[in-house]
């Protein structure tokens, strides 16, 4: 699947990166609400979304719970919040996000911090 966005952009989130090249906390916030910013404005298909869901479930793009594709599938496609209706890389980190705040405490530790990275990845971050 060829990058939703342009190489171009600021790189989004990565804190150890980001550490190692000396940036401060506020920089690396910067970097964050730069990241929520596109993220709300990046429109996707919803060929699109479900494709996404498949790679990070199916072809294991995503160190996850596999039986979370068809709940994160839910949430995005129907949104329990009105904020995450527009179909958005944003709805979409939400749905990941939220279906896995339904895992037990130490698997929703060790999968809540993989979504971002992964969906960086697939915007070229």
């Amino acid at each position: 699947m060829p990058d939703i966005a342009s190489r171009e952009r600021p790189s989004c989130c990565d804190r150890g990166r980001d550490a190692r090249a000396g940036k401060t906390g506020s920089a690396i916030r910067y970097l964050c609400i730069y990241n929520v910013t596109l993220w709300r404005a990046q429109q996707l298909t919803s060929a699109t979304a479900k494709l996404i869901i498949y790679r990070a479930f199916v072809e294991d793009e995503l160190d996850a719970p596999k039986h979370l594709a068809r709940r994160v599938h839910e949430l995005y496609f129907a949104p329990g919040h009105e904020d995450f209706q527009p179909r958005t890389m944003w709805s979409l980190s939400n749905a990941f996000t939220s279906a896995f705040k339904e895992l037990d405490p130490i698997p929703q530790f060790k999968a809540t911090a993989k979504p971002g990275p992964y969906l960086e990845r697939v915007l070229g971050c």
